[in-house]
């Protein structure tokens, strides 16, 4: 999702096997859960080309789902069109933005009204558990962390596992997603 990803690959290659260069394609809270993996396997005593494998498979396996009170940081930050955001915000409607399997920012869903918002990630979570085991689950917010905390105590209680982490977003995502952003990230098994 940026040209920082190029630059490292290219100087990783000085340092050979030692050091991989992972391609996410997630970004956020989401990222971060594919990192804590990451840690783990090293924790375990595998080596970085195995580490490297493991999150590899793990990728397609992760998603965000990311929900935006206002839409004008997403315009002005060129990740929603202007036309679409104008057309959402008419009808009272609110975007759940993910990241497709290639790494580019999608509209995943769309929820009616802004008090809608918890419960259509809750109801998006609902489904991933109808056909798979959600393996861990991490959260991010803007500037309302009661309202997170209470949305990562909902969620623990609906996947009967708790969460990874819940952090503020850096304020680099927030100038993009706005104040009072939410955003659930998740792997499944």
């Amino acid at each position: 999702m940026s040209g920082t990803h190029n630059v490292f690959k290219t100087v990783s290659q000085v340092f050979g096997h030692r050091i991989q260069v992972i391609d996410s394609k997630q970004n956020s809270v989401a990222q971060g859960l594919l990192v804590l993996e990451a840690i783990k396997m090293l924790k375990k005593g595998y080596n970085a080309c195995e580490i490297r494998n493991g999150i590899d498979t793990l990728i397609p396996r992760s998603k965000i789902l990311v929900s935006v009170k206002n839409l004008d940081k997403m315009v002005a930050s060129g990740r929603l069109n202007i036309h679409l955001a104008s057309f959402i915000k008419f009808f009272g409607l609110y975007p759940v933005i993910s990241i497709n399997n290639k790494g580019v920012g999608i509209v995943d869903k769309i929820v009616w009204g802004i008090n809608n918002r918890q419960k259509r990630l809750l109801k998006s979570m609902y489904e991933v558990m109808k056909s798979n085991t959600i393996e861990s689950f991490a959260v991010t917010y803007v500037d309302d962390k009661d309202e997170a905390e209470k949305f990562v105590k909902d969620i623990e209680k609906l996947l009967g596992i708790e969460s990874e982490y819940i952090v503020q977003c850096s304020s680099v995502i927030a100038a993009g997603a706005g104040k009072g952003a939410l955003a659930i990230a998740y792997i499944r098994k």
